[in-house]
């Protein structure tokens, strides 16, 4: 049980690294390039709100990623994770899919943020 934990925590860090990395990168070129009506179709939020929330969780990862890390406290780095997770089951079952393949992908992005969380609650139990 402890390899797999230890699995887990690790993997929730692989995971959101890139994930927050992306969310921030798309928050900063849309205020950049000064955009307004920008859409995502994950979620329902447009404009300024999806640039901004966008932004507060992408450095909600980040700071939490590395607070965990230095092993201060995982609770920011929980919420965040559970945070994205909600926000992709939400976006995943408001929308249309365009064939099995597209569904797929999906699946396995939830996939994936259902073991991030799984694997930030291990890193916030060991942190107690």
């Amino acid at each position: 049980m402890r390899i797999f934990a230890l699995f887990l925590r690790i993997f929730s860090f692989v995971y959101h690294i890139p994930v927050a990395l992306l969310l921030l990168a798309f928050a900063l070129f849309a205020i950049l390039d000064d955009a307004k009506t920008i859409r995502c179709p994950m979620v329902s939020w447009t404009g300024p709100t999806l640039i901004y929330g966008t932004l507060a969780l992408a450095a909600a990862g980040i700071v939490g990623m590395a607070l965990s890390l230095m092993r201060k406290t995982s609770l920011l780095f929980v919420l965040y994770a559970v945070a994205f997770l909600a926000i992709s089951l939400h976006g995943a079952l408001n929308r249309f899919y365009r064939g099995m393949e597209e569904f797929q992908s999906t699946l396995w992005i939830l996939f994936g943020a259902l073991g991030a969380v799984f694997g930030a609650l291990f890193q916030f139990k060991q942190a107690k």
